[in-house]
């Protein structure tokens, strides 16, 4: 199928960051490869391809969970049939991004489990929650080589002009990663 078949159909939302287009509707750089291929298997070839993976993702039961949904826990893994692709300096930005961020968490948390400076100058608010019932402030283990931010995950988001955007952290604690590797094997 040639290329302006395939794309003849696309309809890119004004308002929005196109990951796949750029201007004049031609495909982006770091596309344009994955696209020629995609136009070179015909039509039903893409179809047909998502079509195997959802029915191995089923087959193979792999899924992950919804608590507290009237409709069950597990679901079935939602495979898109496109990747993302990005462009590698592009991916290099975003990586430097996160390891910056990752490494703050990791030291105010380091604040939070020692001197607990961010607490006493109001720059972080204490809870109620952060201290024991007789009142006294906890006390943690020191942290392996000052590590206290075991596993970090971002959620990223593009704006409307093509900037990333961090739209949720999620660090996990140390207990639930070993239940993890325990139920895991790894």
């Amino acid at each position: 199928m040639p290329l302006k078949t395939l794309l003849a159909a696309y309809a890119a939302q004004s308002g929005r960051y196109d990951e796949l287009l750029g201007a004049a509707h031609q495909p982006r750089a770091h596309w344009a490869a994955f696209v020629q291929a995609l136009a070179a298997r015909g039509a039903g070839r893409p179809a047909d391809t998502l079509a195997l993976t959802e029915r191995e993702v089923r087959e193979n039961g792999i899924t992950y969970n919804v608590y507290a949904d009237s409709r069950g826990m597990e679901r079935p893994w939602e495979v898109d049939p496109l990747p993302l692709l990005l462009p590698a300096q592009e991916w290099r930005e975003i990586e430097a991004g996160i390891a910056q961020r990752a490494e703050l968490l990791n030291r105010v948390l380091a604040d939070l489990y020692g001197e607990q400076s961010l607490l006493k100058s109001g720059a972080i608010r204490r809870r109620r929650s952060s201290a024991t019932p007789d009142g006294s402030r906890r006390r943690w283990a020191s942290a392996p080589g000052g590590v206290h931010l075991f596993q970090y995950a971002v959620d990223l988001a593009r704006s409307p002009d093509g900037r990333w955007w961090v739209v949720g952290d999620d660090a996990r604690r140390r207990r639930r990663a070993r239940v993890m590797r325990w139920k895991t094997g790894w």
